[in-house]
């Protein structure tokens, strides 16, 4: 979505779901703001919340986005330049 002449607004969801019974799912809800500088310059920052269940399989505590059964924001924040 358009938003202040060079900004745009980014929604998304993504679940991950198993075909195996008591496998648990993750979901994860992301917004995150684009504004462009230059026609080769932008910043960006977002935030995203990741749930997963109980007996959620790709759960890591390792991995960044949680354990098994915990729910957690990540934050991001950078410059994209293309060459």
């Amino acid at each position: 979505v358009p938003v202040f002449g060079n900004g745009s607004v980014r929604v998304g969801y993504s679940r991950l779901s198993f075909d195996r019974s008591n496998a648990g799912d993750i979901s994860a809800w992301n917004v995150m703001y684009l504004h462009s500088l230059s026609k080769r310059t932008s910043l960006y920052t977002g935030v995203t919340r990741f749930d997963n269940d109980n007996n959620a399989l790709a759960a890591a505590s390792n991995s960044g986005v949680g354990a098994v059964g915990e729910k957690n924001f990540t934050f991001a924040a950078g410059i994209n330049h293309t060459f």
